[in-house]
């Protein structure tokens, strides 16, 4: 009776450690779309060795992932597609990398003109405890970099950088016009390029930022 007993455990533990193995087995993905998702995760993920890591980005005439390393060997190339447990066939590796973030340029794309009156803004990016906000007459923010010209989301997604040091980026390339005294929200214009940023940093830790065009000014109710 024991004897039975204890093969019924047995049985039992070896079937729960062969779920567990087979639990952690995560599917690749089986798409464009869920791949760069897989890529995105894998670049923003702070614990990740980004050291031979460039960018990656989507060839539209392609339709594949280029992905940039800074030493492009077979070798890694195997250890990133094991990495992020991804299917090759999506992708293109390039050689690519470190790179100057001084050599971008930005383009705010204006889809209407703003009217006097109460301006609204749409939730853009939401990351690193940072909420982008776009004013709404904005389509987006494109960024050209290394000759690319992509969103700013992709910019911030797609480099071996935090949204925060994405930011800076944007606004080293602008002028300083104002520094609040609520603990450290600077405004940014360039009227050349018809932009403001609105870059909050209160004692009370709101980092949110708000991106528009160039008349575009502080308001009471932001950086709440």
């Amino acid at each position: 009776m024991k004897k039975n007993i204890l093969t019924i455990i047995l049985c039992f533990l070896m079937l729960l450690v062969a779920t567990g193995c087979q639990n952690q087995t995560k599917d690749k993905p089986t798409n464009l779309e869920d791949t760069y998702k897989a890529i995105s995760y894998y670049f923003s993920n702070s614990q990740v060795d980004k050291s031979n890591l460039g960018s990656f980005y989507i060839d539209n005439e392609k339709n594949i992932i280029i992905v940039e390393l800074v030493e492009n060997t077979p070798k890694n190339q195997e250890t990133f597609l094991k990495l992020t447990n991804i299917d090759k066939k999506y992708i293109e590796f390039k050689q690519g990398g470190p790179y100057d973030d001084n050599d971008i340029d930005i383009e705010l794309s204006v889809a209407f003109d703003q009217t006097c009156g109460n301006v609204e803004f749409n939730e853009y990016l939401n990351d690193d405890n940072i909420k982008v906000y776009l004013e709404e007459s904005v389509n987006d923010l494109y960024v050209t970099f290394l000759g690319k010209k992509m969103s700013f989301k992709d910019y911030a997604n797609g480099l071996n950088q935090t949204l925060d040091r994405s930011i800076k980026d944007l606004t080293d390339k602008l002028e300083k016009t104002a520094a609040l005294d609520d603990g450290g929200t600077n405004i940014y214009k360039d009227e050349d390029k018809n932009i403001t940023i609105i870059a909050c940093n209160t004692l009370d830790g709101n980092r949110d930022v708000y991106i528009g065009e160039y008349q575009l000014y502080y308001k009471e109710n932001m950086c709440k």
